[in-house]
């Protein structure tokens, strides 16, 4: 599921996602217009609402969220503590399920042999001399 507002269709189909939701246009949360709420969701934004918001939509009793980066690091993820003891599962990682010394390598390398298409630029949002790196955690 994809909430994402500027996130095209097609990319995220490229990553298995399934439907797309626009919070905009609707007025109840997702758990409430599917009856039930989702299996699964990853959220991909950093932005910690957006994740305390993939967490929050999964049916009673399950569900199983990725959360893909890292949000800026005085901002808080606050969900009531019965989400957990409900057998909701949080799961975080920098980089999807790669592990990045054992993974990363090999993916590094079907993408410069053009086995993988992937259009990085897209995924681009900032970018800047190495000595700016620290300013990388402010965009």
């Amino acid at each position: 599921m994809d909430t994402y507002l500027t996130f095209a269709k097609k990319p995220a189909k490229k990553f298995c996602c399934i439907d797309f939701v626009n919070p905009k246009d609707h007025t109840k949360p997702v758990h409430e217009m599917t009856n039930i709420g989702v299996n699964r969701t990853v959220d991909c934004t950093c932005h910690v609402d957006a994740m305390i918001f993939a967490f929050e939509c999964f049916h009673d009793g399950w569900g199983v969220v990725r959360l893909v980066g890292v949000p800026h690091k005085e901002v808080a993820f606050n969900t009531h503590l019965m989400n957990f003891l409900n057998a909701k599962t949080l799961k975080g990682a920098f980089f999807g399920n790669y592990k990045p010394h054992t993974n990363l390598p090999d993916v590094v390398k079907i993408y410069t042999r053009k086995e993988l298409e992937l259009e990085l630029e897209k995924f681009i949002m900032h970018d800047g001399p190495f000595q700016q790196i620290k300013l990388c955690s402010s965009f």
